[in-house]
């Protein structure tokens, strides 16, 4: 049985921070993401900000909300995770606590559309070491946060629930769909990894699909739009020790909703590049009417060795569109969201994210925006060793009123006056300042 809690103070709200944006960078870059809002896991280990999803407008103002993973928080039980639910503006919605000790309920999130047809969206959420072990998938009401559906992993150490995404309605019931990674499933040898899509109306499977031995298939999942054009939403799977172009290259792999073999796959070039570490579905970035896809490669070479890069990919046809390299040695780029139009071009751009930079310090992490052209738009960095900024991303609109976008980024190893509880940032593009600095300690 779930706790619930509604209202009460369950992470430290910075709050809106001033219009005088906080900015950091070389005095050579042109614009530097600003802050918006800031918050706190307020617990030791929380990993507040694990896993980020901006489920849609759930408290009707108007702007996106954001749902946020604390998978470390220690409640009734021992890292039994949360989920918590914050409005635009900041203020806790509502919060669920786990009670099954160390499985880590909000490793990760996803938009479930609405689910329950009230005409708020709903949130899901993943446990992966849940269930005994096997892993668990619980959809939440977007009103309160109540168990609307609650699916378990088939075998012990599968990790059913470490990657989501809503994928829309599959199968044309008129109720969204799921799509689950559970990446150390045994089904197709071990460690293959598996994925399947769910009914949102029952948890029935839809379609899955499996790796082969160590593939980690169903690390990364997410929604690829109708990237066919046959009317159903299409899926994207990572599966980073693949060795279909290289001993541990990884693969991306686009796969049809409603099961089937995969519409094409993009392999790794490059001996331990773990492509699929991450995968997004990142909008039109080329413009011709077709979705398009990243996939992040945190052990790409290309640029210095485990610098990493983002790979993006033409939904038709799967011609290469960018490569996002990293910018050091050993900073792990990988993580990808789409963005939405931040330079206004009318064209997706993108977030990427370096967990592991060390530009502003040992492992403080990285966030860049990226436009659809490849020009850096604007770049945070993490305040603090080991913070991990960028381990999680999520574009979440307009939340200011600016007329631009704005994208979280989770820090989920933060430290503060508390032993690392993790930390969000909501970001958006603002003029550079020269000499100011990105991510500074706020007083609370």
């Amino acid at each position: 049985m779930k706790r619930w809690a509604s209202g009460s103070a369950a992470v430290a709200i910075a709050g809106v921070l001033a219009a005088a944006p906080v900015t950091a960078g070389e005095a050579s870059d042109p614009r530097v993401a600003g802050q918006v809002l800031v918050a706190w896991g307020d617990q030791s280990g929380d990993r507040f900000g694990a896993a980020l999803v901006a489920p849609g407008d759930v408290d009707g103002d108007g702007r996106a909300d954001l749902a946020v993973g604390a998978s470390g928080r220690d409640g009734v039980q021992p890292s039994a995770g949360r989920v918590s639910l914050l409005s635009s503006d900041g203020a806790l919605l509502w919060q669920l606590e786990g009670d099954e000790a160390f499985a880590r309920l909000g490793s990760a999130l996803a938009s479930a559309g609405d689910v329950d047809g009230d005409g708020v969206p709903d949130v899901a959420a993943g446990e992966p070491s849940g269930a005994g072990g096997k892993g668990r998938l619980c959809v939440l009401s977007g009103v309160d946060g109540a168990l609307l559906l609650q699916v378990d992993g088939a075998a012990q150490g599968d990790r059913f629930g470490s990657s989501l995404a809503g994928v829309g309605d599959v199968d044309r019931d008129g109720v969204p769909d799921l799509l689950v990674g559970a990446p150390d499933s045994d089904a197709g040898g071990t460690n293959a990894g598996r994925a399947c899509v769910l009914s949102g109306a029952d948890g029935s499977e839809l379609a899955a699909w499996q790796g082969e031995t160590f593939d980690l298939f169903g690390l990364s999942v997410a929604a690829a739009g109708d990237v066919d054009l046959d009317g159903v939403p299409d899926v994207l799977v990572g599966a980073p020790f693949d060795d279909g172009g290289a001993f541990n290259g990884g693969a991306l792999v686009v796969l049809p909703g409603q099961g089937g073999d995969a519409l094409g796959t993009l392999f790794g070039a490059g001996v331990g590049d773990q492509l699929g570490t991450w995968v997004a579905g990142v909008g039109d970035v080329d413009g011709d009417g077709v979705p398009d896809a990243a996939a992040g490669a945190p052990g790409d070479d290309g640029s210095a060795l485990d610098a990493g890069a983002v790979h993006v990919r033409a939904g038709a046809g799967g011609a290469q569109l960018l490569v996002i390299a990293g910018q050091g040695e050993g900073e792990g780029l990988g993580v990808v969201c789409g963005a939405g139009d931040l330079d206004g071009d009318g064209r997706a751009d993108l977030a990427v994210g370096a967990p592991s930079s060390d530009a502003a310090g040992d492992d403080a992490g990285r966030v860049r925006l990226v436009s659809a052209s490849g020009a850096e738009l604007c770049a945070a960095d993490g305040f603090g060793v080991r913070a991990w900024l960028g381990a999680a991303l999520t574009a979440l609109g307009d939340t200011d009123g600016d007329g631009r976008p704005e994208v979280a980024a989770g820090a989920p190893v933060h430290d503060d006056v508390l032993s690392r509880p993790g930390r969000l940032v909501v970001l958006g593009c603002v003029p550079f300042a020269p000499g100011a600095v990105a991510d500074p300690p706020l007083a609370h």
